[in-house]
């Protein structure tokens, strides 16, 4: 888009929305765990045995962490459930267990954590989008916010390897 504009990704007659960032999963682990060397192949078949912790089932975040996980046939013996990624991250640092995460989860995260890409092929990500009504797009108050969301949202992706 141009700088200053905000074009909409989507519209329709109520909503408009805004696409900020692709969000991709990530494996989260505490540093001192075996597979955080970024020096090899992430293979999530070795980590069945591991301490999974994940978000409550049905949650999205939840969905596409057993999605993933049934894609290369691993069935972690149990997922502990815990609301929130922040207390997700927090525990992952502490060495309760390991989780897939949103990269943007665990941008400004403990430096007890290691982060590392999926293997190639597991492209599941989130989109973020900025949602306002239709009949709002045109005030400049709500012009001025999605083009400060759409930058911050480029920003970010620049700074955590994201795509915008």
């Amino acid at each position: 888009h141009k700088e200053g504009h905000s074009f909409p990704t989507r519209r329709s007659s109520d909503l408009t929305c805004y696409h900020l960032i692709r969000d991709q999963l990530v494996l989260v682990l505490p540093r001192t765990h075996p597979a955080a060397a970024a020096d090899q192949p992430v293979d999530l078949r070795a980590l069945r045995h591991d301490p999974w912790l994940a978000a409550p089932a049905g949650e999205p975040s939840r969905q596409a962490v057993d999605r993933l996980l049934a894609a290369v046939g691993v069935a972690p013996p149990v997922l502990s459930e815990f609301e929130g990624m922040s207390t997700i991250v927090s525990l992952v640092a502490r060495g309760i267990g390991i989780a897939i995460l949103p990269r943007l989860a665990v941008a400004a995260a403990d430096r007890r954590i290691a982060v590392r890409d999926l293997p190639h092929g597991l492209d599941l990500a989130r989109d973020v989008y900025a949602v306002a009504r239709t009949a709002s797009v045109r005030r400049p108050s709500v012009a001025v916010i999605v083009t400060a969301l759409r930058a911050a949202g480029a920003s970010r992706a620049r700074a955590v390897n994201l795509v915008p």
